[in-house]
């Protein structure tokens, strides 16, 4: 949704373009589905991954990543 100046991506999942989920037990691989989701929508708004402020991401167990997971590229 873009209104003004601002652009807002939310409920993205690591959904595949099949509708299956995108690696299963797999938070890195999910996290770069939903970022490629997020930078998609962002393109169609007018902006980019380099626009955005802030990001949130909601687990169901933090304890594969450590506290803390790797950083996608």
């Amino acid at each position: 949704m873009r209104a003004g100046a601002h652009a807002a991506v939310a409920g993205t999942a690591p959904i595949g373009d099949d509708g299956s989920t995108v690696g299963p037990g797999d938070v890195h691989a999910q996290t770069v589905r939903c970022f490629d989701i997020a930078e998609r929508a962002l393109a169609e708004a007018g902006a980019s991954l380099a626009d955005v402020t802030r990001t949130r991401m909601m687990l169901t167990d933090i304890h594969p990543l450590g506290g803390g997971g790797p950083r996608p590229q």
